[in-house]
């Protein structure tokens, strides 16, 4: 273990270095994305592409917005109706 603190620390430069509070509040975030999709995918009738996310068009914008006005398990869900999450099948 120490043999590759050793390592990890010479390869890398400092700015790559991470704090532990840093890495927690980025897998916090992943994890909120993730039940956000998670919870897309299940309630809605809408179409899901993990580049693209929803994918909001002038046909299925009322849907939409109401998803998002009801969704008070899903605050996080309205930066997806265009933008998708690349981690999804990684994280499933």
């Amino acid at each position: 273990f120490q043999g590759g603190r050793r390592y990890i620390r010479r390869e890398l430069s400092d700015t790559a270095h991470k704090p532990p509070a840093s890495c927690k509040n980025k897998w916090a975030a992943l994890k909120a994305a993730y039940h956000q999709v998670q919870f897309i995918k299940s309630t809605s009738s809408l179409m899901w592409s993990d580049e693209d996310g929803v994918g909001v068009s002038p046909e299925n914008k009322d849907v939409w917005n109401e998803l998002v006005k009801v969704s008070i398990l899903c605050p996080g869900a309205k930066p997806f109706s265009n933008k998708g999450f690349i981690h999804f099948a990684t994280m499933a």
